[in-house]
C-alpha cells in the first residue's frame, strides 16, 4: 500500500549546453498577440529562424549520422542583444530532453544569454 518514486535513466550526457524548456515554449509563443500587446517577433522572423535551424540539422546529420538516434529538433530561442529592446530569434538544434531542459546540439554556446519569458509591470 506504499508508493514509490522511480527514475529510469535511458540516456545521459556530460559537458553539454542545456536550456530550459520554457525558453523554447516562450519563443514559440512570441509570434502571438495577447491582450492587445503586439507580437514580440514577426511570423517571418520565426519562419526564417526555423528554416535556418532545419539547415543546421541537415548539416549536423551529414557530419554525424548517429545524431538521428536522439530525434533532434530544429527550433529557435530568443536573445536580447545588449542595449537593444527588440528580441532576435536564434536558430538551434535540440537534442535530448527531460521535459525540464533541452540539450542544445547546435546554435548556442555555454554562457549565451537567452530569454525565457517576460515580466509585466
Amino acid at each position: 500500500g506504499m508508493t514509490a518514486s522511480v527514475t529510469i535513466v535511458v540516456a545521459q550526457r556530460t559537458n553539454v549546453v542545456l536550456i530550459p524548456v520554457n525558453a523554447v515554449n516562450f519563443a514559440r509563443s512570441a509570434i502571438s498577440t495577447a491582450n492587445g500587446a503586439p507580437a514580440l517577433i514577426s511570423r517571418q522572423q520565426a519562419v526564417s529562424a526555423t528554416a535556418q535551424a532545419r539547415q543546421m540539422l541537415r548539416e549536423l546529420e551529414l557530419e554525424n549520422p548517429s545524431v538521428l538516434q536522439d530525434n533532434p529538433t530544429p527550433a529557435y530561442v530568443l536573445e536580447r542583444p545588449n542595449g537593444q529592446t527588440a528580441l532576435i530569434p536564434v536558430p538551434v538544434v535540440l537534442g535530448l530532453t527531460d521535459d525540464t531542459f533541452y540539450e542544445v546540439l547546435q546554435g548556442l554556446s555555454a554562457g549565451d544569454l537567452i530569454v525565457v519569458g517576460v515580466q509585466n509591470g
